[in-house]
């Protein structure tokens, strides 16, 4: 009887060694798929992002759908990697988080408190939100290794090479008084100029990597024409006197070699690039000319004293929203609601200056608390600037293109809306701004 029950015990020994031999090679089983599933989600989310840098600034719609699959990509990542807990890692940890959370809180108040609450509430979701999203996958994703931030990088350069390739392509294939185009594709050059041009130009300086070198050359040489062919007056005085001073302070010989190609410029221009270079200083001229010539129902009619018409006509209207609403605004994208343009003047929908834009929508608070974000960027750009300059590392080299492009075309945002108006301009800003404070990647393999 007891060696019947002692086999007994026996086999439920090896019947329970069996058990857990078997569920742990299940859970080393299942292990191994999470970290395979985990893998391939990451990678479908940089490649996504990568799409969304090639291709987004062609397309409104491709936009938003690769910030869809981008949510979607982040949050089954999460879930795959953390499960139950996933909700905590889907907000990753930021310099920029508490800016964010005010911006965006007063932006909600904006809405309640808006002359038209059900739009505003819109542009709230589909902008305000998104970009912020955007910014926490898009940081979340180039944290996660130094290879995933790099792929970003590769996509940016790619686009450079594209737009530089694609506006001379149609430069010299359409001869087109103004360039507005890429192989044949209607684009907003003047944001792209900003983002592109001056993080090519930083890389160019590294001196690191040959290969990052002859690419960043490869593409100043390209995009330079096409600014020029673009004939933007905002965007050459934003871009050329900082990329001036960026190649003084890094490398004087590149300096010397792009003055005396600034220089040479003019001898090269059209007579329409001449005209509007000439007119690059003269809104004080033009302006008094304007008070002096032009009436209110009769303005006067050179080009430079049109251009300057509207956009006075803009600001005031924009001030006049923020007088009657001064702390929170007449709601965001009220704006192209409200303003009645004045006589001979053309419907607009922005101020053509994005900081009157807020100031009209979301009131003093809104300005002030993105305000808040801009400093805590730059105040980060600026040391790591720095860093580059002493140091010149590769890592130090993209954060300072980086930011020397958000540097720029918070500049050029003086005479344009693009950061917080609509979503693949926009979003390109809030994605260089991600790549640029993550610090994470310093090191890493």
């Amino acid at each position: 009887m007891s060696l019947l029950l002692s086999l007994e015990v026996e086999e439920d020994i090896v019947k329970g060694g069996c058990m857990t031999g078997f569920f742990r090679s299940a859970c080393d089983f299942f292990l191994e798929k999470r970290i395979v599933l985990a893998g391939f989600l990451e990678k479908a989310l940089v490649l996504n992002i990568c799409s969304f840098v090639l291709f987004s600034p062609f397309s409104a719609v491709f936009s938003k759908i690769s910030f869809f699959w981008s949510s979607l990509f982040w949050i089954s990542l999460n879930i795959v990697q953390y499960r139950s807990k996933f909700y905590r890692y889907l907000i990753p940890s930021t310099t920029l988080n508490k800016s964010l959370a005010v911006f965006l809180a007063v932006a909600l108040a904006s809405v309640l408190f808006s002359v038209d609450p059900y739009h505003s509430q819109k542009i709230f979701f589909q902008r305000y939100l998104f970009y912020v999203i955007f910014f926490w996958i898009t940081y979340g994703v180039t944290s996660r290794s130094r290879q995933n931030f790099l792929y970003l990088t590769f996509s940016i350069l790619a686009l450079a090479t594209i737009v530089g390739a694609g506006g001379l392509f149609d430069h010299f294939r359409l001869a087109p008084e103004r360039l507005f185009s890429v192989f044949g594709q209607q684009i907003n050059l003047a944001v792209y100029l900003c983002f592109l041009f001056p993080f090519s130009l930083v890389v160019f300086l590294n001196q690191e990597k040959k290969f990052f070198k002859l690419w960043g050359l490869v593409n100043i040489v390209l995009l330079y024409p096409v600014l020029v062919f673009h004939a933007s007056r905002t965007v050459w005085i934003v871009i050329i006197p900082v990329a001036l001073l960026i190649c003084f302070l890094k490398d004087r010989r590149s300096f010397f070699f792009f003055l005396a190609v600034v220089i040479a410029t003019p001898a090269f221009m059209s007579s329409l690039q001449k005209e509007r270079a000439k007119t690059v200083l003269d809104v004080f001229p033009a302006l008094a000319s304007y008070e002096s010539q032009g009436t209110a129902d009769q303005p006067a009619v050179h080009p430079r004293i049109e251009s300057l018409h509207q956009r006075i006509d803009l600001a005031n209207s924009a001030f006049a929203m923020f007088k009657k609403q001064p702390l929170l605004g007449a709601g965001p994208g009220m704006f192209e609601k409200l303003h009645k343009p004045g006589p001979g003047c053309d419907p607009h929908i922005h101020t053509h200056v994005i900081y009157l834009e807020i100031l009209s929508e979301m009131g003093l608070a809104g300005l002030l608390a993105f305000f808040m974000i801009i400093t805590m960027f730059l105040k980060k750009f600026f040391n790591d600037f720095l860093s580059w300059l002493r140091k010149g590392s590769l890592e130090y080299s993209i954060f300072a293109g980086l930011g020397s492009a958000i540097f720029i075309v918070l500049l050029c945002n003086l005479g344009i809306s693009s950061i917080l108006v609509g979503f693949q301009d926009a979003a390109m800003f809030w994605l260089f701004m991600a790549m640029g404070i993550n610090e994470k990647v310093l090191g890493r393999e």
